[in-house]
């Protein structure tokens, strides 16, 4: 579930809940996202930013993000409002402090400029944005599996 605090894993140890940010401007894409979650009984605290400038401000902890929790996963759209996403993933790349934060592209764009693009401006993966909520919900699982269950992330 999302947002829920304290699970244990099978050996009594207490999981460490993990940080999503989601950079998207589409409200509905949004509630998808977290209703695929939600589905697949993924236990994260997802947080939103509607555009790139909020993006940024959220990042840095600036009004109103001040006790924002620092993200260990971001999913990007591409098309936001003032800053778009290929500068936000550039922004994320040249800070230090973010550097080490995987950034998922999660976009309608299946344009090969679009993804050669973001590949050279080191995203850790493109994924093109299902179609159905099943498939969105297959999406969710394995992006979890990846980079929350299988792959070590630096500690914050």
């Amino acid at each position: 579930m999302i947002g829920d605090n304290n699970k244990k894993t099978g050996d009594n140890k207490a999981m460490v809940e993990k940080n999503l940010l989601i950079i998207e401007d589409s409200q509905s894409d949004i509630e998808l996202i977290k209703e695929a979650f939600s589905i697949a009984e993924i236990d994260v605290n997802i947080s939103t930013a509607k555009d790139g400038d909020e993006a940024v401000k959220y990042l840095n902890r600036e009004a109103p993000y001040e006790d924002s929790p620092r993200p260990e996963l971001i999913l990007l759209d591409l098309n936001l409002p003032k800053k778009n996403g290929h500068e936000i993933l550039k922004y994320c790349r040249q800070e230090e402090k973010f550097r080490h934060i995987p950034v998922i592209i999660l976009t309608t764009s299946d344009s090969q400029d679009d993804i050669n693009s973001c590949y050279a401006e080191e995203c850790n993966a493109y994924i093109v944005k299902p179609f159905n909520i099943n498939q969105l919900v297959d999406t969710v699982k394995e992006l979890h599996e990846l980079w929350f269950s299988v792959s070590k992330l630096l500690e914050r």
